[in-house]
């Protein structure tokens, strides 16, 4: 069911299909690349920027170590986004469940969301 391409594209299918992604992800001087595992829940536009809304799981890289838990993530330092699939029940992908305490963000503009 995954047609589109990119960086986007692939986490855009991600939220749509409800489907676990991973990526790496840098700081902004490129330093502590870090592999990034998780839900995501939501593209959002703010302030120029495209973040992208995550519950991020205990498999994730974490300078805080406060995981699993919400995690906003800039667009442009995701590399290689990937989905993850689960097992098909019946035929039908496996979707993650809704994350505790997603209330549909209230901030920014949403380019997409589960």
């Amino acid at each position: 069911p995954f047609k589109r391409t990119g960086r986007r594209g692939i986490i855009l299918d991600a939220i749509e299909y409800r489907q676990e992604i991973a990526f790496w992800y840098s700081n902004v001087d490129g330093s502590q690349d870090g592999r990034r595992v998780g839900n995501p829940h939501a593209l959002i536009a703010k302030n120029q920027r495209i973040y992208l809304l995550m519950w991020s799981s205990t498999r994730s890289a974490s300078a805080s170590r406060g995981l699993p838990g919400w995690r906003l993530y800039i667009l442009n330092r995701i590399r290689n986004p990937q989905i993850i699939l689960k097992a098909q029940i019946r035929g039908s992908l496996q979707q993650f469940p809704i994350a505790p305490g997603y209330r549909r963000f209230r901030r920014g503009r949403f380019i997409a969301r589960v």
